[in-house]
């Protein structure tokens, strides 16, 4: 039975939403809590531990009490438009050397190889997984906002275990060159260390063909000074793919998830629903999806989810639109199973 119920959001088991959901597809937004419960090491006070950050900029993170680049970059973006001359010139200097800085550490303490994480660990995932894409959930999409390598490695062939190609993942490269996100069933809505933009047009960095494995194609890549397609902004605005390619393909085909009005639900898990990315989840109240699925993080944040779905439903509603019902379940442990160190 349902633990709570308030109006049009209530609260619900995660067993219960795909018992609701069995006969349409599912869609699923994924968040840092989804890696971080594969690998500790991307909890953002370790990658800031890890970040080569001017003093001065860790200064502010220290009278900040926060660890979130973002939240860091927002206070140098206002820093920037605040002040003119040198002074916003040295602000937004300050912002592409934490961009710079938070790439380099995701890779540091990434997991080097998928063997890093436990065989059952990745059964655990592949079976979550399951219930949104593959053979099983045709038609399905996953949306992330992640950068690492870790859903890449869950939902690709392992010939190592054996693994074979149930989830049949597609992410909009075929061999490479990037083809569009038509048909896709990964999409990396802010890029990926393994998506590259360069002479030869967006393309993806693959094992197949090369023999190198992915992390080492990276680094190589890092330390060439070659970055990765990678968004990460103080302000959800600035985050708006402005020309066309694989993130204005990636945000339009989230944007078709959310104007879906019948046989189709938005999950979210390991997303924390912040301001940072109110581009991606605003188009959940301008839609037309009619149920959503809030994944969250234990008591505290189920509680602080409530108002975030009110304030879409009462956007479905000045506005309008079809009528919206949100779900939130408690997804602590729904993946990867009780946290561990890596």
């Amino acid at each position: 039975m349902p633990m709570a119920d308030r109006g049009d959001v209530e609260e619900i088991t995660f067993e219960q939403a795909l018992e609701c959901t069995q006969t349409i597809q599912r869609d699923l937004l994924l968040g840092n809590g989804f890696s971080i419960g594969g690998h500790a090491g991307f909890d953002y006070k370790q990658l800031l531990d890890r970040a080569s950050v001017p003093d001065d900029v860790r200064a502010i993170f220290a009278s900040s009490r926060t660890s979130n680049f973002e939240a860091v970059m927002r206070i140098l973006l206002a820093e920037a438009h605040g002040t003119g001359g040198q002074d916003a010139a040295a602000a937004r200097r300050k912002i592409e050397a934490l961009k710079t800085a938070l790439v380099d550490s995701i890779h540091e303490v990434h997991p080097e190889r998928r063997s890093r994480i436990s065989l059952d660990r990745w059964a655990r995932c592949e079976a979550f997984l399951e219930h949104f894409i593959g053979r099983k959930r045709p038609g399905g999409r996953i949306f992330t906002t992640n950068y690492d390598l870790l859903l890449c490695w869950a939902v690709a062939p392992d010939r190592e275990i054996g693994k074979n190609r149930r989830f049949n993942a597609y992410e909009g490269f075929r061999g490479g060159p990037y083809q569009g996100v038509g048909g896709a069933t990964i999409i990396y809505l802010h890029g990926a260390l393994h998506l590259v933009r360069d002479q030869r047009g967006e393309r993806q960095l693959q094992y197949r063909g090369t023999g190198v494995p992915l992390h080492e194609q990276i680094k190589a890549q890092l330390e060439r000074g070659e970055y990765p397609i990678f968004v990460s902004e103080g302000a959800s605005t600035l985050k708006e793919p402005r020309s066309p390619g694989f993130l204005s393909d990636a945000h339009a085909a989230f944007r078709g998830t959310c104007n879906t009005q019948t046989k189709r639900a938005l999950f979210t898990l390991g997303h924390g629903l912040g301001p940072e990315d109110a581009h991606i989840l605003g188009r959940i109240g301008k839609g037309k999806i009619p149920t959503v699925y809030l994944g969250a993080f234990g008591r505290q944040e189920m509680e602080a989810f409530h108002p975030i779905a009110r304030s879409w439903i009462a956007a479905r509603a000045e506005t309008g639109r079809p009528s919206l019902k949100v779900f939130i379940f408690d997804s602590t442990d729904a993946v990867w199973g009780p946290s561990q160190t890596n």
